[in-house]
């Protein structure tokens, strides 16, 4: 499976995510189209859906881009897919995360979500996402995740922001991030004497609590991407 239009240096496939019949895929430094002359965002990036056709083959059917370009701003870097919504990492120094709708087969973007904190520059919010129906996870190298929910109206708003355990920016919690129907897990690859843990946050208890937290005895170990 590659890209349509597709070149040396896109980093086709630096992430993916699929849900029924539906496959996107990240090209985070594809550049974007020159505009009346200047490049509209060098390493900007893309992502490619592709649909299951009826006899089981991947057909690209759509391409989408950062909505307003950035030079280096690695769209496409981190994406989640849950049905009609997708979400895709704007993995940069001021990292964003933007939602896309399906609607009558077509994407279209929605809304842009940025990190609460104030002190977010070279925090890399949407370096990690994951989305479970209504609620979305989102991470960074920060040492903070940012837990959304989706509004009756449609949009998506923050929730609650956790910070890891003896909190500081050098923790990384959020590399990864996983939602189940209960829990969900956060991986960090720092901290610990840099031998790593996993954050289990128990969505039952109205303040997400951890009940503990899992090590492993190799350095940089972090979370899954999925959890059933």
């Amino acid at each position: 499976m590659t890209a349509s239009d597709g070149a040396l240096g896109d980093y086709f496939g630096a992430d993916t995510a699929i849900s029924g019949n539906t496959l996107v895929v990240g090209a985070s430094q594809r550049d974007m189209p020159l505009i009346a002359g200047f490049a509209n965002g060098f390493k900007s990036g893309k992502a490619y859906v592709f649909s299951k056709n009826n006899v089981g083959l991947w057909q690209q059917e759509d391409v989408l881009h950062h909505p307003w370009g950035s030079h280096y701003a690695l769209f496409g870097s981190a994406i989640a897919l849950d049905g009609n919504t997708l979400m895709i990492g704007h993995d940069s120094n001021w990292g964003q995360v933007f939602v896309f709708n399906r609607s009558v087969g077509d994407w279209l973007f929605q809304q842009a979500i940025y990190p609460m904190s104030e002190n977010w520059d070279n925090w890399s919010f949407g370096k990690s996402i994951d989305i479970d129906g209504d609620r979305a996870l989102v991470g960074g190298d920060s040492g903070e995740v940012t837990l959304l929910g989706r509004s009756k109206f449609g949009s998506w708003n923050i929730l609650k922001v956790f910070h890891s355990i003896g909190w500081n920016t050098s923790t990384r919690l959020g590399r990864n991030v996983a939602m189940g129907t209960d829990v969900f897990l956060v991986g960090t690859d720092n901290g610990q004497n840099q031998e790593g843990s996993v954050q289990v946050f128990d969505t039952y208890s109205p303040e997400y609590v951890r009940p503990k937290d899992f090590l492993d005895d190799f350095v940089f170990f972090s979370s899954a991407h999925s959890v059933l």
